[in-house]
């Protein structure tokens, strides 16, 4: 069985948008075609590379005049991101652990991340949980704006990520030191990684190890609040991420599950729920075994008891 030709699909979807006359921003459209062409199994994010493909092929199908009445203008949604919790304790932890200690927290082995494509490792305790959150409140985040996940922008809702200035918090930089130190030793020969750089001004392909690209790579501070989604995608990163979570299960929100896609048929996913705060997940963010092409995504973030429905996470190798 193969995945079906994406403008075969969007011919489809253009019929059936002639019967329905249902208008959608275009970024919605596109995610709409993206998500049939894996069966509709799960939301497909947009990116630089489907868009103007997609929307030059439903243009086509529909014809200039249809396309352009069908495709509404852009609209931020309006949603808040929450802010990071303002009651973690600055003093909780007076000895933060060592890189050392943290790196005894991981498994003598990592022969399930390399099976199940991720691993779930309690890293850090309740306390070190809000001292991160705490040093996370007086971090900077990356000049840049931060991107918003959004429907106009065809990659989710509810959402927003900005990369974290370096350096990391200490004990935010302990954790990722720990899980590099740990992928290096464990999970094998990293591949080589192809990534656009910015040089003078010029997007340039640069062709790294896998070892320089962990060691190059960025974290990235993500929060969501309710309704938040993030549609399945793949990053332009080396063969392995990590996700810190600093929200509680259950209290600070319910769903949001993480998870893995197979991005060909059967388009099989396999959801990777997390039990507690400072729990990091490491998973395999582009092929798995057996030559598995994967994307990752998360589902619909729901209330949880707290009065203020947040999930907030750290990703590392990005």
């Amino acid at each position: 069985m193969m995945k079906r030709d994406l403008k075969d699909v969007t011919r489809e979807y253009a019929s059936d948008l002639r019967r329905s006359g249902e208008k959608k921003m275009k970024g919605e459209h596109v995610v709409e075609i993206l998500t049939r062409q894996h069966g509709g199994r799960y939301p497909v994010a947009m990116n630089d590379g489907t868009r103007p493909t997609v929307c030059g092929a439903l243009r086509e199908a529909l014809g200039k005049a249809p396309y352009d009445k069908l495709c509404l203008p852009p609209k931020k949604g309006d949603f808040i991101v929450p802010e990071l919790p303002s009651d973690a304790a600055p003093d909780v932890v007076a000895a933060p652990p060592s890189l050392k200690a943290l790196y005894t927290r991981f498994p003598d082995n990592a022969a399930d991340l390399l099976r199940d494509g991720a691993l779930l490792v309690q890293l850090l305790n309740p306390a070190e949980v809000s001292t991160v959150l705490h040093q996370l409140s007086t971090q900077k985040t990356d000049k840049k704006a931060p991107r918003r996940l959004d429907h106009s922008q065809g990659n989710g809702y509810a959402g927003e990520y900005a990369d974290l200035t370096k350096p990391l918090p200490d004990l935010l930089q302990r954790c990722q030191d720990a899980a590099r130190k740990w992928l290096i030793d464990h999970a094998g020969p990293l591949c080589e990684v192809k990534r656009k750089e910015k040089r003078g001004g010029t997007d340039v392909t640069v062709t790294m190890s896998g070892k320089d690209a962990l060691d190059k790579s960025k974290a990235l501070l993500l929060r969501y609040g309710l309704g938040g989604i993030n549609f399945a995608h793949r990053d332009s990163c080396g063969d392995f991420q990590a996700l810190l979570l600093l929200s509680q299960p259950g209290v600070d929100y319910t769903g949001g599950e993480f998870y893995l896609a197979d991005a060909n048929p059967p388009f099989e996913t396999q959801p990777f729920p997390f039990a507690a705060a400072g729990e990091l997940l490491l998973f395999r963010g582009r092929q798995g075994h057996g030559a598995v092409e994967w994307k990752h995504g998360m589902q619909e973030v729901k209330a949880g008891s707290a009065k203020v429905t947040r999930r907030v996470a750290v990703g590392f190798f990005q």
